[in-house]
């Protein structure tokens, strides 16, 4: 009983001598805390804007650091600093791909050549390349393209071709990353980190027949014109929200969170996890889907691709060029659709396994061996199909 009652007291001491704490004291002391973290913050977040500050020529490659935290800037941000009053001072990813500018590779067409225009992508520029290198007998004359360039653009550019000397052979190079802008207007809205600004058109099926939605934007001059006229450039923006898939306000319009670091952070986040939903949506595992109607579109463009190099009196051929991770889901999507319409095709994972990192370097093209490698199947399916049609060598 005694030790029972010493504890009691023991314990009643102990409460009775701690400190007591206002409640307004203890409120005090948190807004304290919590407005010196809020000032620690904004010190941190004016110290990173001031250290690694993108540098004032667009021209000027900014370094890693500068990069990393400026990728969470959104995209009309990105395009007001890329693109400057001239031609001179605005970035060289501004200038390409424009299908309505004299921004394509032409070569005076040699006699006793056969002549390839390549449309796509550096993917494609870089194989026929070494295509080139095996085989003087290939010579390519033209290479209408841009930064990943979609087959919608492809096919925009090829349909505008209609001069008298038409190549012999054209190249369409399907990038499988990029299947998915199909549904785009531009690849400005579903590459967010690092958007190239050229547009193209968006094609829609209505009633068996593809519909085109040209983009308010068509060049370099339009889009400069627009982001210095308001009603020009909101004109443009709710073009996007009604026929771009990709478009994601919070990503692509200028807001303050442009002006925060650690904003420009949170956002980049959010920009990829949007992104890889986007990427999901139309491609998985198991290979494409049909969402949205992205291959019935993609199948249309390609049969009318078909059609025109009929009647041009060319021959059509398709690259279809699976990318890191896409295994040989783009011949699994469109291959059967190809043999039916007897669209010659090469499919690259074939003998570069999009699903082997040694496929690959740094910057994710094919390493020069694999493209190498390429050409030498494709100059030997090129011949054969060449033979095929009757045609004859230069």
């Amino acid at each position: 009983m005694a030790d029972h009652s010493s504890s009691s007291i023991s314990n009643s001491e102990s409460l009775s001598i701690a400190p007591h704490v206002e409640p307004g004291l203890t409120k005090r002391r948190v807004l304290a805390a919590c407005v010196f973290a809020l000032v620690g913050l904004v010190m941190i977040d004016i110290g990173i804007g001031l250290l690694f500050r993108m540098p004032t020529s667009p021209q000027t490659v900014p370094n890693a650091l500068q990069q990393y935290f400026d990728y969470g800037r959104s995209v009309e941000s990105k395009l007001r600093r890329m693109i400057g009053a001239t031609t001179e001072n605005t970035a060289l990813i501004a200038k390409a791909g424009w299908l309505d500018e004299q921004t394509r590779v032409f070569s005076a067409p040699l006699p006793g050549k056969i002549h390839i225009a390549v449309y796509g992508q550096s993917f494609a520029f870089r194989m026929t390349e070494a295509l080139e290198l095996l085989d003087s007998r290939f010579q390519v004359v033209a290479t209408p393209g841009g930064p990943a360039a979609p087959l919608s653009h492809s096919y925009a550019a090829y349909r505008a071709d209609t001069g008298k000397n038409l190549p012999d052979i054209v190249i369409i190079g399907v990038l499988a990353s990029s299947l998915r802008n199909v549904l785009s207007l531009t690849n400005m809205t579903s590459a967010f980190a690092a958007p190239a600004p050229y547009t193209y058109p968006r094609y829609r099926l209505e009633n068996g027949s593809l519909v085109t939605v040209e983009p308010r934007v068509r060049s370099l001059l339009d889009l400069r014109r627009a982001l210095n006229e308001p009603e020009t450039w909101m004109a443009f923006i709710e073009q996007l929200r009604a026929e771009d898939l990709a478009f994601d306000p919070l990503l692509f319009e200028s807001d303050m969170l442009d002006h925060s670091s650690l904003a420009r952070l949170a956002r980049r986040a959010y920009g990829q996890r949007r992104i890889k939903l986007l990427e999901q949506r139309y491609h998985g595992k198991n290979g494409f889907s049909n969402n949205d109607g992205l291959l019935d579109v993609s199948k249309a463009i390609l049969g009318d691709i078909a059609s025109i190099a009929e009647e041009r009196g060319q021959l059509v051929y398709l690259l279809l060029i699976d990318d890191k991770g896409f295994e040989n889901h783009l011949v699994n999507a469109l291959g059967t659709f190809l043999d039916a319409r007897r669209i010659p095709y090469f499919s690259t994972d074939v003998l570069a396994p999009a699903t082997d990192a040694r496929t690959f370097v740094a910057d994710g093209h094919f390493r020069s061996d694999v493209n190498a490698t390429l050409a030498k199947a494709l100059r030997d399916d090129l011949l054969a199909k060449w033979l095929s049609q009757s045609r004859r060598f230069p």
